[in-house]
């Protein structure tokens, strides 16, 4: 996980928009989930996820507030949660987030797949409904397409 854009970007956080800092680390987070031998515990693996995690929360706590749902007025047909966003970008950002948590709870290396609780498997459930409700409140094509994975990460925990 080293490299030249790596270190600057771990290195200058400010220079990253939130949508790209997310996307980054989306992608290291997809990395570490579907890594070879992903399934091994190890205490290196340990502190891989304990790391991601720990970014993962340093930027939701930099987030700014206008990437927040600016509403919750449901929507007439709409069998999801109703999360009105201002922008596509603050979109994409809630929806990468929350299927970066979703990876981190289904990849936990303390926990086998076999032992999610009913608790894990809820609120991945519950992530999956955020992605599928934004999607739906939405004219964004890129949000409806986001929406597709975490339909498939639900039926992967409820296996």
């Amino acid at each position: 996980m080293s490299g030249i854009f790596d270190d600057y970007v771990e290195s200058h956080p400010e220079d990253v928009l939130p949508p790209d800092a997310i996307s980054y680390l989306l992608g290291k987070i997809i990395n570490f989930s579907f890594a070879k031998f992903a399934q091994q515990l190890s205490r290196d693996r340990q502190e891989q996820w304990q790391s991601l995690k720990s970014a993962l929360e340093s930027w939701k706590a930099r987030l700014p507030a206008s990437y927040a749902p600016f509403s919750h007025s449901g929507l007439h047909g709409n069998p999801f949660p109703s999360l009105w966003m201002l922008q596509p970008c603050h979109i994409a950002a809630q929806q990468y987030l929350a299927i970066a948590e979703m990876l981190l709870i289904l990849n936990n290396p303390r926990l086998e797949r076999e032992s999610l609780s009913q608790h894990m498997s809820e609120l991945v459930q519950d992530q999956a409904l955020r992605i599928c409700g934004m999607a739906w409140t939405t004219a964004d094509e890129a949000a409806w397409v986001n929406s597709f994975g975490p339909m498939a990460f639900c039926e992967l925990a409820q296996t």
